[in-house]
């Protein structure tokens, strides 16, 4: 009997062994892929997901209403510059489904046309960013403001993230944060450096690009300006509580126009500070996206056309996405969890890029497309396989 469990036994090894020695295959890409730092990660293969703008009407629209439209749908088809958001428009004067219906009665007030901004279905963050009146500038606002030129331009300059400040409206404090927020990223560049020059040369790429560097700056945000009262709500709606909060916020900002969470008030502090730097500078631990913490942000830049001498070889790894692509883009579907709110105290490459000016309704923009990934997939169904290859043998041979 023991002969034949033995007999058994090296009957299956070459089978385990072949498995892991495919898997060990695939995965050695994507391990060597994960050495490059999540920032530049991030900036190469993490597509900004699409924001949902919905324009409710009455009728057919015409004069300036139909001249808006016109520009929105021109920048969500137009090729460069792209923003990441979907337009989709509302004849309430028709029967409509149930879900639009309720959305549409949501919105207290409204008179058409009116339009709705809301999160990505994949997003971390959940409902609606902001609602307001259709006209010209409010369009504008939507697509593209001061603030997300200012973080697009340090990026593709190669800065490892910008340091997106909220201003509270009281000077002493915003400046006494800035002050603060400043000191303690110049702490933290003394301490942190870029992974080992070695690991670069996967994919035919020997050294790292002349551009990236270490390099963290902070941009301040007022929340009374017009232009950036969308920006401001994708950020204070991105948690459930931070309306809540009369303090300065900082929303490190990285790759694609993804923000982490929040810094809030005395959350502004070594150890938080230190925490976001260190996974920014990091070797990236996880290539799907919607597994890390942070949410994208609606903006316009050309991600692709600005890269210059990629670090993560294209023709090694497909682009990057979650599980939720595979479902039916119709739904709400996506990984929705928490993220980690570290810094929450409740106390009471080098790039190229021409930066685009302030968006006007004449101009275009559009929104990136992706494609599903399966080398993880395959990767954990793989050792799934060998776990209960080997849980097999175990029980095989204590019933025998």
């Amino acid at each position: 009997m023991a002969l034949r469990r033995a007999n058994l036994m090296a009957a299956c090894l070459p089978a385990v062994a072949g498995l892991i020695t495919v898997l060990v295959s695939i995965a050695a890409p994507s391990a060597c892929a994960c050495s490059v730092p999540v920032f530049r990660y991030a900036l190469e293969r993490w597509p900004a997901d699409a924001y949902e703008v919905v324009v409710f009407h009455s009728g057919p629209l015409a004069g300036g209403d139909l001249a808006v439209i016109k520009w929105l749908r021109q920048a969500e088809e137009c090729e460069t510059p792209p923003a990441n958001f979907s337009l989709r428009t509302i004849d309430i004067s028709k029967e409509l489904d149930a879900d639009t219906q309720k959305l549409w009665e949501a919105q207290p007030g409204a008179e058409p046309p009116w339009v709705v901004v809301r999160y990505p279905l994949r997003s971390q963050a959940l409902g609606d960013v902001w609602a307001g009146r259709l006209t010209a500038s409010t369009a504008t606002s939507i697509v593209d403001s001061p603030a997300r030129r200012q973080v697009m331009k340090r990026i593709i300059e190669g800065e490892t993230a910008g340091g997106g400040m909220l201003e509270c409206g009281k000077r002493e404090r915003d400046d006494a944060a800035a002050k603060k927020l400043q000191k303690l990223l110049d702490e933290a560049l003394e301490t942190l450096h870029l992974p080992d020059r070695s690991i670069y040369g996967f994919g035919g790429v020997p050294d790292p690009p002349a551009g990236l560097k270490l390099k963290f700056s902070i941009f301040r945000v007022s929340r009374k300006i017009p232009a950036e009262q969308v920006f401001v709500n994708m950020l204070l709606r991105s948690e459930d509580d931070l309306s809540e909060f009369d303090e300065p916020m900082v929303f490190p900002v990285f790759g694609r126009g993804r923000a982490l969470y929040a810094l809030v008030g005395k959350g502004i502090n070594r150890d938080n500070v230190e925490e976001a730097c260190a996974f920014l500078v990091g070797r990236c631990s996880c290539m799907v996206k919607e597994l890390n913490p942070g949410i994208d942000l609606l903006m316009r830049a050309d991600w692709d056309a600005s890269l210059e001498g990629g670090l993560v070889a294209v023709d090694e790894l497909p682009p990057l996405m979650g599980l939720s692509d595979f479902a039916d883009e119709t739904a709400v579907g996506g990984w929705h969890g928490q993220r980690p709110c570290v810094g929450r105290v409740r106390s009471t490459s080098k790039l190229r890029l021409n930066v685009p000016p302030v968006a006007r309704p004449e101009e275009p923009l559009p929104a990136p497309t992706t494609a599903p990934l399966l080398r993880n997939m395959l990767l954990a169904i793989g050792v799934g396989v060998i776990v209960l290859a080997a849980a097999g043998l175990i029980l095989f041979g204590r019933q025998r």
